[in-house]
């Protein structure tokens, strides 16, 4: 078994913060804030594309569910959540996840990036997209 994930998950190796047969959540090596959780499902899923929608479903509710134990737990103002799907999105682990950090207007830390993509595309990516959604949504 190579994924990171799936591996602390098999030898019950990291800061749980809920485990669960779905879903779960634990505190990553190297936090970004303090209380800073990564949200899962338990089972193996690449990224968002092959997640089945019940699934992506229970963890999006666990995500709430950390988020909201942040704000009262550890008193945050709010929370950042964070994740990439597929090799372009520099996913550095190959399984499903979401970042959920804890932030505070005092905490001096930016999440977003300082520049725009110089990524071109051709036509109206807007009206691409809308007939995409359309399309899978019909199907």
């Amino acid at each position: 078994m190579t994924c990171v994930f799936c591996r602390l998950i098999t030898e019950d190796a990291a800061r749980w913060i809920f485990r669960g047969p779905v879903v779960s959540a634990f505190a990553p090596l190297d936090p970004l804030a303090p209380g800073h959780a990564l949200v899962i499902p338990t089972s193996h899923y690449a990224d968002i594309f092959d997640t089945p929608t019940q699934v992506l479903t229970e963890t999006m509710m666990l995500v709430q569910r950390v988020s909201g134990a942040m704000r009262t737990a550890l008193k945050a103002g709010g929370v950042n959540i964070l994740s990439a799907s597929g090799p372009g999105s520099e996913q550095s682990v190959p399984h499903l996840h979401f970042h959920v950090v804890p932030r505070w207007t005092d905490d001096g830390f930016s999440t977003w990036p300082s520049e725009q993509s110089q990524r071109q595309i051709a036509g109206d990516p807007v009206a691409q997209l809308a007939n995409a959604v359309a399309a899978t949504h019909s199907a």
